[in-house]
């Protein structure tokens, strides 16, 4: 059941049942007819994620594409 902490139920972070409840209402009963299928994903073990995690680009990569993708759609909108 999803909660307003983003946290499973019997976790350390608990929302009241109150409050999951209240939650739950915010959406329309309309809106939930939409769905034909509901699943409940278990939470994986702690750093089963992480571990698998790339370290991704560094920051002056990602700054010199940004740069880069900045240059071509100012060419671009010259043309127009």
């Amino acid at each position: 059941t999803p909660t307003p902490t983003g946290q499973k139920q019997g976790t350390a972070i608990r929302a009241s049942p109150e409050l999951t409840l209240r939650y739950l209402y915010r959406l329309s009963g309309p809106f939930l007819d939409r769905f034909d299928l509901s699943l409940e994903i278990p939470l994986p073990p702690p750093g089963i994620l992480s571990q698998h995690a790339s370290k991704g680009e560094s920051s002056a990569t990602v700054k010199m594409r940004v740069i880069a993708a900045q240059e071509r759609q100012s060419r671009r909108q010259e043309k127009v």
